[in-house]
């Protein structure tokens, strides 16, 4: 069997820097998060990352497909519709649904 992996060394504590830029012996404080806020993808939207490199607002077809089977199976009395099909879908969030579902409408 093989070797289990090396555990990475932890990161020295960064120090805060004083006026003249001179480390002045007290650690850095972390910025904390936002009370209640949860990890977003690097898009600083939230839901579920894009399927496509080309950003959070390009939809591929698979996903446009997935998007119409599940309002097909879900109709507009089905409680917690959005959330229903966003799970079908997979990679989109309820408010990512809804406004791709309007503007397919549109189109």
């Amino acid at each position: 069997p093989a070797a289990p992996a090396p555990a990475a060394a932890a990161p020295a504590p960064s120090v805060a820097k004083g006026k003249a830029g001179v480390p002045n012996g007290t650690p850095a404080k972390a910025t904390p998060a936002k009370k209640g806020a949860a990890a977003t993808p690097a898009s600083g939207k939230g839901g579920a990352a894009a399927a496509t490199p080309s950003g959070p607002n390009t939809w591929a077809a698979a996903e446009d497909a997935k998007l119409k089977k599940a309002l097909s199976k879900f109709g507009p009395e089905t409680p917690s519709r959005w959330k229903k099909v966003a799970e079908e879908v997979g990679s989109r969030s309820e408010d990512q649904c809804k406004k791709r579902n309007k503007a397919l409408a549109k189109e």
